[in-house]
Order: C-alpha cells, then structure tokens, then sequence
C-alpha cells in the first residue's frame, strides 16, 4: 500500500475532463503534489458537474473520457512518482432511465434481476401501492399532469411515458392489458387506425398496433392515466415524498436512490471495475463517500480490504469529542475533523462572551445552539424526512410491539436528541456504539416518561443483542442525513454568531480550542490515524479556507467588529422594505450579509456586477436552506427579490458610497491579518500528522463560498505562469520576504505551499511516520505559537505559526519582529548538526539552552518551518 504524501482535489466535468487534466501532470508535479485526488469518473448523468449521480459503474463517464485516457494519465502520474486517489460513491446510484439497472426495475418491478440493488420498501405498513416503487418526479399531480398536456405517451423504440423529457418505461403486461382493454372499450369514441402521426410520438419501425395504441393513450380519455396506474412504479407530485417515498435516498434528493451495498453480489457488481482499475494500478487508493449511509460500514470496509491492499479514506463527520472506531480497516478520515481543530485552534476563544451577548441582541433570540438544533431536527423529521421516518417505523414496529403512534414520537426525539450523526451498534463499542444509544434512551425516558414504554421495549431488544443490525439498521441510516440537513444545511445558516465557526466537522457552539487542546487532538492523530486526509476546503465546505480565516479574526477584534456592524446597519435601513410586518432583511440576515461580504471579497475584486452577483446568489441559497423566510420546497419570491435589491442597493457606489468607504477601510485591516492567518493555517497542515489535501484552485487564495461559488473553474493558465515565474526566481534569498510585500496577489500562498509540498515529498517519512511533539513556549505572547516538532529517524521538521496577528502587526502593516514578541521564546528539545529555515533558506543558530526568541525566528515571513539532520 502506498500512502500518499499529499492530494491534490480536482473537480472533473465537461468542462474539466481527463484531456484538461492530463496536460496539467507537469504543473502539478513541479507544485509538489504526490496524488491526483479526482472527483467520481464513473458513468453519470449526461452534463454533470459532480459525478456522484452515478447511472453505471462499469465504464468511465463519457464526458470526461475515456478509460484509455485514464490509463494513459496513470501511467504519467507513475512515471513521475504521482498516484491517483478516487472518489467512490457506493451509496446511491442516480435514478433515471439512463441507470439501466434502475430502469430495469422500473420495467419489471419485484421481478427485474437487479430489483435487489436498490434499498426498495416494497410492502410498508399502511401502503396504498404495495409492490410499486415511488417515482416523485412529477411538478403536480398526475391528473394534472395529464390534464396540462406535460404527461404523454411516446413512441421511439419502445412505447414508453415521457414527462417533459424524463422516460418512464411501459411494462410488457401492462401493454397487453391496455390492448386487451381497448379492444373491449364499449362506448368509447377512439381513434381512427388512419390517424397521421408525427414528431417524437412517431416511431419509424415500430409495429402498427403500438402505434395506435399511442394515439389511444394520448386521447384525453383517461387511458393515459390507467396506464400510469397499472406500471411497477408510481408516479407522484414530488411533494408527496413528504409522506408516500418508499425507498431510501442520499439525504432528501429524490433523483439519488440508494443501493444496498450489504448484499454480497451488489457489492461484488459495483466495485468489480474500480477494484480492477486497482489491482492494475491504475488507481493507488479510495475515498469512500457517504460512509454514514451503508448499512454496515465496518463490514463494508472489512470487505473492501479483503479484496486488495490500497488506501482508503472515508467521508465522515465526526463531531467534538467523537472518534472513528477503530475497528474500521481505512486509513482515516477525508479530515474534516482536521479542518475543525485547524479553525477552532485560529479562533479565539475569550471573545466568546462578548459574541454570545452580541448576537443574542441581534438576533432577538436566546442564543443556545443546541436546543435550537434538536428543534430543527424535528422539523426536518415530520417534513422532508416524514416518508423515511415512517419506513423506519414499518420496519421496527414487527419487532416492538408498541402504538405505532407512540414508536414515532419516540423516534423522533431520540433521533433529535442524539449529538452524532449515526451510530455503529455492530461497528463501534465507543461513543457511537450500543451503549451510546442505550444512554440516550434512558436520558429520553428520563426527560419524557410518556415515552417509557417504548423507551423499554428498545432497551431491551439492544441489551439482548436480537437482531441489531435487521432492528436498528434503518434507523442508524436516517439519523446521519438528518443531521447533515439539520447542521450542515439549515443551523448552519440560522445560527450566525460567527459563521467561521459554521463549518462541515465543525460545531458553532463551541468557540475556539486551547493550544494543549489542538495538540492533543494532534498527538492523537499521528497515533491512531497518521494517514488520514487534512482537509482546509473541499466541493462542500460553506466556505473557502481563506475566507474562513479571515472571518476567524473577528474574533481578535470584537470591540470594532460590533460597532462598525451597527453603523452598517444605520447606513442601510433606508434600503429595508417592509414585509408582513416585519423589515427585511430582519437583523440575523443581515448580520450574516456582512460577514459573508467580508469572507467572500477577493483582493482584487471590485463591487462590481460579478460580487452582486456571488453575494446575492449566496444569500437566496442561504435564505432557502435557512427556511425561515423562504425555502426550496415553499419560495417566497416577495422576500427573495428585496434581499436581491437590498444587495443591490448596498453595493452600489453612487447610493452607497459611506457605507462601501467604511467597509472598505475595516476589511483591509481584517483582510491583512486574514493574509498572515491563511500562511500560518498552511504552515501547520503541511506539516501536521495526515496527509495534506488541496482542494483545486487552494494553492493560492481561496475566498469562495458555499457552492456553486466554490465549484467555478479554475484558471490553470494563470496559476501555471505565477508557478514558473516563481520557480524562475527561487535563487532570490529575499524571494519570500518580496512575495509577502505583494500579499494580495497570491503568490506568496502558492509559494508557501509549492515549498511544503516539495518539503513534504522529500521526506515522506518523516512526515507519514513522524512523531509529533508540541514545543515548550515561553514569554508574553507564548500562547499565540503553534510550535511543535516531527521527528523521524534522525531528521526533524519544527513548525513555528502564530495563530492571532492583530495585537501583533503594527499600523504600518509589517509583520511582527522581536519588538512584538517581546520576549516569547520556543525551546527545541533536539540538537542538529543545522538547522535551516526552508522557506526563507537562513540558518538558525540555538543557544546553550536550545532556546530561540520568536521575533528572531518570525521577522522575516510570518511562519518558519525548520529542518534538520542528527
């Protein structure tokens, strides 16, 4: 097994396909990279710009290549000492037509051959349609459907249902049947056999009696919709998932239908090409998405590795004091948990109070982040989540004999209750495992006794240990969604304290780490999981590692952030309009607006159409998934259209000139500490235990936000020349000192990272192997250094990273020397022959007691990476 010394994310589509990438190979090679880290590259939905609604799994998806040139660039890769890691989803298929095994079951229902891939509850208690798969994609109801003309029967090769482009296909039976029904039709005017047909509803071979039968359907006399009813699937308004969904889906997406990957031969048929693209080395390892949504995960992966040797890291959030079980055969996490410690660690966290206080007057409410989620997950649970809910209770309530009623009150809260995603009860003996669930079962009873009953009859099937997996298995796959579209999809956009900290991995009530806290988690990590991905940004992070910590130091500057957000205010309540009473943006919104402006503002952006654009994009999504005002499922087009202008109002220089000034003048102080955080955040993923992924673009400045913003192209062009135009300046001593000067060009971030990513590549093993440990600091501002040490058979990397710069960079802007350490020192517990600063070439002379001053270290470039050999 190799592990890679770093990933780099790259995003394939039309737009971006293996020929795009296969160019790239020397760019990325002289970056430093080791593995090519690629977006899903098996068959999908025609024009997708994600691949993770996968329609085939046994060739590569045409818009983006082909498998020769997946091969070739394999082979490249190889030759030039990279890899390629995969990003597999073998939770969830894409369910279209152009899935040919879901349209097989569409086709032939309970007895198409591939009806077992797919988690289907064919009989549910209570079901109006046994035996029929929910087909939720219809814009109204089917009457209306037909009735609007949006509905009709087509013919091309086969007679088949079309809604506005979509193919549903017509059973053999049930084309019999309607035959058979015609034929007898007394009474009924049809039409005449003579009748001309055209267009799409033609068939140029097709036999005649189809062809009439088509012209019979689309007659207006309701055997359009006698056909709809006697087909294995059902079509309905996509509304009624709310209550009628039958089958499991990736979170509420109803065009993703899960497969069940716990069956032997599924897992066998979908992983038998990627697992031959491994054994051939075209693939070095996985990551594995949605591991939450498998039945078994464990079981998954222990099947997995029995299959070959690779490196496989899983897409899990683990929350605050969560670990992976560590029966799991993976190499760790995509390293979410990582970004989390990262971002709380640059936080700081005595301003916390004063943020709480603050945002509790803004926002009008109490300011407690987990009642407010446990409400959110019940909302979510009798809404969008109301059908799988009621699948889960089909299932237990021929185990537990209990009012049906009474066993979904009961769901609902524990469900609501629980701080994980999902639990592990065949998996985990930790926090996630049998006793975790057994605890917050009793804490329920406790806080609801009318649910005791219930709340026994569970506790009884765990503590017998019947049938665990069959019992709970269902349910541990609906709590993990629930949270995501609670936390990640809703919280995270209504709970605005400080939206830094209202990340993916992330918990917003938990405002910033101590150091002996962030090097604990550290410490552990080279211990149990030393080959898990370090992640900053990914496809899903709300926000881009650059904004994020540039938002971060508001929390260095509270006393100026609140007051000049209340002159903003001010200056822009003459742009608020009055809706149902209330003005709009209400306070919350617009708190978040501001922060959102200053994540999101590049350097060089004006506030020009493109930024109106990105802002107010941003913030109807953010608007929607809030779902306080408007939604996806329910829009408010009145209150969307005045946040727009509001947006518009603001960001217009000729209304809003004070407003921009002041803006303006606040973000280029915030902005330059941001600068200094992003390089210090760099220097310490790097060279952290894990292995550092860049997610495209990174490698300098990142100031997205949540996607689509964060998935534009990326020009390669640009960062190709910036590469070689630093690599041709290199002999330079002063080359780092000069980049930092020029900060908002983003050269220096692509040098940093070019630096430590060769540092990296060159010592694989001091980083992969290394121990990690934190260094003993010392003096006036000995709390603001991450400084610790890898070390490895003789060689040694130390890491020196400030975390907070605005008590530290002058007015002038320069970085902090030894009049702003004063007399902050770091101890090196470890004698060299040298040491050298990597980044900026100078070597570093230790006094008797291997004491070094920080300003002597940090007075060139605000972070030092040292190395050397015994």
């Amino acid at each position: 097994m190799k592990i890679p010394a770093s990933t780099y994310r790259v995003q394939l589509n039309k737009t971006f396909a293996l020929q795009d990438l296969e160019r790239l190979i020397p760019y990325f090679h002289k970056a430093g990279v080791s593995h090519i880290y690629a977006s899903p590259v098996l068959a999908a939905v025609p024009g997708s710009m994600h691949g993770y609604d996968m329609t085939d799994f046994r060739y590569i998806n045409p818009d983006i290549g082909t498998l020769v040139q997946l091969e070739n660039i394999a082979k490249r890769l190889h030759d030039s000492g990279m890899g390629w890691i995969q990003d597999f989803a073998p939770n969830h298929m894409a369910y279209s037509e152009l899935n040919p095994f879901m349209l097989d079951v569409m086709a032939n229902g309970r007895d198409s051959i591939y009806s077992d891939y797919f988690d289907i509850l064919w009989e549910r208690d209570n079901e109006t349609h046994p035996g029929k798969v929910c087909a939720p994609f219809l814009g109204e109801e089917l009457n209306a459907s037909v009735a609007e003309g949006k509905l009709r029967a087509r013919l091309n090769e086969e007679l088949h249902l079309d809604y506005q482009g979509r193919y549903f296909p017509l059973s053999s039976e049930s084309i019999e049947k309607l035959d058979s029904m015609i034929s007898e039709a007394p009474g009924r005017e049809l039409p005449n056999e003579s009748t001309q047909y055209h267009g799409s509803d033609q068939a140029g071979n097709a036999p005649h009696d189809h062809r009439y039968l088509l012209s019979v359907l689309n007659s207006g006399q309701g055997f359009l919709e006698k056909a709809a009813s006697m087909q294995n699937y059902r079509l309905e308004h996509w509304k009624n998932t709310l209550i009628e969904i039958n089958y499991r889906r990736f979170f509420s997406i109803n065009d993703l239908i899960a497969l069940r990957i716990e069956d032997e031969k599924v897992f066998e048929d979908v992983h038998n090409f990627v697992l031959d693209l491994i054994r051939k080395g075209v693939i070095d390892g996985l990551r594995i998405d949605h591991i939450d949504g498998l039945l078994e995960p464990g079981k998954y992966l222990e099947r997995l590795s029995g299959k070959t040797d690779f490196y496989k890291v899983v897409e899990k959030i683990l929350e605050d004091d969560e670990q992976l079980p560590q029966s799991w055969d993976c190499q760790g996490t995509t390293g979410y948990d990582f970004l989390n410690a990262l971002n709380q660690v640059f936080t700081l966290s005595k301003s916390e109070q004063k943020f709480t206080d603050n945002y509790r007057m803004i926002s009008g409410g109490p300011g407690y982040f987990a009642g407010q989620l446990r409400e959110v997950k019940r909302e979510k649970l009798h809404n969008e989540f109301s059908g799988d809910l009621e699948n889960v209770i089909s299932e237990m309530n021929h185990a537990i004999d209990v009012p049906r009623e009474d066993l979904k009150q009961f769901l609902s809260s524990l469900i609501s209750r629980m701080d994980v995603y999902r639990t592990y009860i065949s998996d985990s003996s930790g926090k996630c495992g049998e006793s975790y669930l057994a605890k917050t079962v009793q804490d329920l009873v406790t806080e609801e006794p009318d649910l005791r009953t219930v709340g026994e009859s569970i506790l009884e099937e765990l503590h017998g240990a019947k049938r665990l997996t069959a019992l709970f298995g269902r349910f541990q796959q609906l709590s993990s969604p629930v949270m995501a579209k609670s936390l990640e999809d809703t919280m995270f956009f209504r709970y605005n304290r400080l939206i830094s900290l209202n990340e993916v991995g992330c918990d917003p009530a938990v405002f910033g780490y101590s150091l002996p806290r962030f090097h604990e988690f550290m410490k552990s990590r080279g211990e149990a999981w030393k080959y898990s991905m370090n992640c900053t940004s990914t496809h899903d992070t709300k926000l881009g590692e650059d904004s994020r910590i540039r938002l971060s130091v508001l929390s260095e500057v509270p006393e100026e952030w609140f007051p000049v957000y209340k002159k903003w205010t001010a200056l822009n309540a003459r742009f608020k309009k009055e809706i149902d009473g209330k003005f709009a943006p209400d306070p919350n919104e617009e708190y978040y607006l501001y922060q959102v402006m200053l994540a999101g503002r590049y350097f060089d952006e004006d506030f020009n159409e493109s930024f109106r654009n990105r802002i107010s994009s941003h913030m109807i999504k953010a608007l929607r998934e809030s779902g306080t005002k408007t939604s996806w499922i329910n829009g408010n087009s009145v209150y969307e259209s005045q946040i727009e202008l509001f947006v518009k109002k603001i960001l217009d220089p000729e209304i809003s000139g004070e407003f921009l000034s002041s803006f303006d003048e606040f973000l280029n102080v915030i902005s330059k500490y941001g600068a200094l955080k992003s390089l210090s955040q760099l220097a310490v993923k790097m060279t952290s235990p894990g292995v550092p992924d860049i997610y495209q673009g990174s490698e300098t400045w990142n100031f997205s936000l949540t996607d689509p913003d964060n998935r534009r192209p990326v020009d390669y062009n640009e960062l190709e020349k910036s590469l070689s135009e630093i690599e041709r300046r290199k002999g330079d001593p002063d080359l780092a000192s000069k980049l930092l000067s020029k900060y908002r060009d983003g050269l220096v971030k692509l040098y940093l990272t070019n630096i430590l990513l060769i540092h990296r590549r060159n010592n694989r093993e001091l980083f992969l192997e290394g121990s990690y440990t934190p260094l003993e600091c010392g003096g006036d501002h000995e709390d603001n250094l991450i400084a610790f040490s890898r070390e490895f058979r003789g060689k040694i990397s130390i890491t020196i990273a400030p975390r907070f710069f605005s008590g530290l960079v002058s007015s002038d802007g320069k970085i902090p020397g030894p009049e702003s350490w004063g007399d902050t020192y770091l101890k090196i517990g470890w004698r060299a022959s040298r040491l050298v600063d990597i980044i900026t070439g100078r070597q570093i002379e230790l006094g008797n007691d291997n004491r070094i001053g920080a300003g002597n270290l940090l007075n060139k470039f605000p972070v030092c990476i040292l190395y050397g050999e015994s």
